[in-house]
């Protein structure tokens, strides 16, 4: 069902995941589900199918025994058992039907769904047979993780090589099962190791594929036993987002280079407006360059600590304990960064240590001008001395070119002199000592302002502007207007006028000689 909100027609929620699951008695699985909305600004949810006001799922309704739905992750958490009716009945083995509802929502706090859709799945329980391995097979291949949401062009050719993987020697990867769009390209299983066996996929969606087209993938071994699926949502002929990576001057992340002991405030920029994440395992991460040693951990799934304002990423590190004169840098995993958009395309992370580096001012290390003190040596001749002074580069700036502190210096000359005498000679001593004082001030943290928050600073006074120029000038152009239609008009009536005394004069001239030639 489709119906207008916020003034556009909402778009029901897609849903996917393998169509048959298959576990194995008592040992605790999870079975996730993946859905999406391209109406991204609304809410998703799934819940158990029932038979109250309509038959959503006939004699299927809840019928995995005290399984556990997590409405937000849409994901089931089951410990499989055997059908009472099925062990009475001397079988190994049950099938179950699993029929989930998934519903889209205004808001979080919304109760009324505007569309709701059915996914329904198949499971099959058995006991673990004596000579499969312990260990189940594992798939990878997506360059993203499990559940993200990926960016499609029409008319590209996406190719994507996935591996199975198998624990046990024997073993091997018989099948990869899949659900897909329409028109993917599966190839023929391939051997690359011992224990590894690869399938090849391609895909060129078309233009009338733009949406959200979801895809899974699970690998088989040679004993039935099925990996946890692999799943991404794909999003057709959407927006692809992207981290802006900083440079090693102050850009589009903040802080870089030389920062204060008490830096706490980071920001990066993105190419779209961003949203907090719905993904688990998405993590700011900040380590010391000397050792890789992680120093702080930001999980942007449930931390308070991260921000998303508009196209920017603000986090906080509070009451930290930077190590002086130590570099640091900042890492960021895939989908830190996610759309606000479609089905929330995620933007790739980064990991080099080069990316994003900053380092703590330390006091103890920075350079001043050398104090200068000269003593003359007892002589009978007068001697001048010349100030005596080294300068290296100035640390009153980071390198962002911002003061960090102020630094103002008071000299104070002290003179001695002493005189010997005897019979033969008179010695005089002279001793003047130069001190020199350094005084630092620290300076409050200086606001940067950057080029966007200037568009945004200066966006309602030009609008207001604007406005008042188009009052002032909209009278005046019709008052311009008006007097140059009126003398137009005024000047065409003339030659009216002039055309028509012309004609009769000619009618008269004309009358008048047909006369003469009357009388004539």
């Amino acid at each position: 069902m489709s119906i207008f909100v916020s003034g556009k027609i909402n778009t029901s929620p897609v849903t996917a995941s393998l169509p048959i699951f298959q576990f194995y008695v008592n040992e605790l699985s999870v079975i996730q589900i993946l859905a999406a909305d391209w109406d991204y600004d609304q809410v998703v949810r799934c819940r158990w199918s029932y038979q109250y006001s309509l038959d959503e799922c006939g004699s299927t309704c809840f019928d995995l025994p005290n399984a556990q739905l997590n409405s937000v992750d849409c994901a089931i958490t089951w410990t499989p058992v055997l059908r009472s009716a099925d062990i009475a009945n001397g079988l190994t083995q049950s099938t179950y039907v699993v029929a989930i509802t998934v519903e889209d929502f205004v808001n979080a706090s919304s109760t009324t769904p505007l569309s709701s859709v059915p996914h329904q799945i198949l499971v099959y329980v058995s006991y673990r047979p004596t000579n499969t391995c312990t260990t189940r097979p594992n798939i990878t291949g997506f360059p993203r993780r499990n559940l993200a949401c990926y960016y499609a062009r029409p008319g590209t050719f996406y190719s994507f090589t996935f591996q199975g993987r198998i624990y046990c020697l024997n073993d091997s990867i018989v099948e990869f099962i899949s659900t897909s769009p329409f028109r993917v390209q599966k190839g023929n299983i391939f051997q690359q190791s011992n224990y590894t066996w690869a399938v090849s996929v391609s895909w060129t969606p078309l233009n009338n594929q733009t949406g959200l087209q979801p895809f899974c993938i699970a690998a088989v071994d040679n004993k039935g036993q099925t990996s946890n699926q692999y799943c991404v949502m794909l999003a057709v002929n959407g927006s692809n987002p992207s981290l802006t990576l900083p440079t090693f001057v102050q850009s589009t992340a903040s802080p870089v280079g030389t920062v204060m002991p008490t830096q706490m405030r980071f920001s990066i920029q993105a190419t779209t407006s961003l949203r907090r994440t719905i993904r688990s395992g998405t993590y700011i991460d900040i380590y010391q360059l000397n050792n890789n040693a992680l120093f702080r951990r930001l999980d942007c799934k449930y931390s308070p600590d991260v921000y998303f304002i508009n196209s920017t990423i603000v986090f906080f590190i509070h009451n930290p304990s930077w190590s002086l004169g130590v570099t640091y840098f900042i890492t960021m995993t895939d989908g830190v960064a996610t759309s606000d958009q479609y089905c929330g395309v995620e933007a790739a992370g980064f990991s080099n240590n080069r990316y994003w580096r900053f380092t703590i001012w330390n006091s103890a290390m920075s350079s001043t001008t050398t104090p200068s003190t000269t003593t003359s040596t007892a002589t009978t001749h007068t001697v001048t001395t010349r100030f005596l002074g080294t300068t290296t580069y100035n640390t009153l700036y980071t390198t962002t070119g911002i003061p960090a502190y102020t630094t103002s210096t008071t000299t104070s000359t002290t003179s001695t002199t002493a005189t010997t005498a005897t019979t033969t000679t008179t010695t005089s001593a002279t001793t003047a000592t130069t001190t020199t004082t350094t005084t630092t001030d620290n300076n409050l943290d200086a606001n940067v302002i950057y080029p966007k928050d200037m568009e945004r600073a200066c966006l309602q006074p030009i609008t207001i502007a604007t406005v008042i120029v188009t009052i002032a000038v909209i009278p005046l152009h019709f008052v311009g207007m008006t007097t140059l239609f009126v003398q137009m008009n005024s000047h065409h009536q003339q030659e009216i006028l002039r055309a028509r005394i012309a004609r009769r004069k000619r009618l008269r001239q004309t009358l008048k000689y047909e006369e003469e030639q009357t009388l004539v």
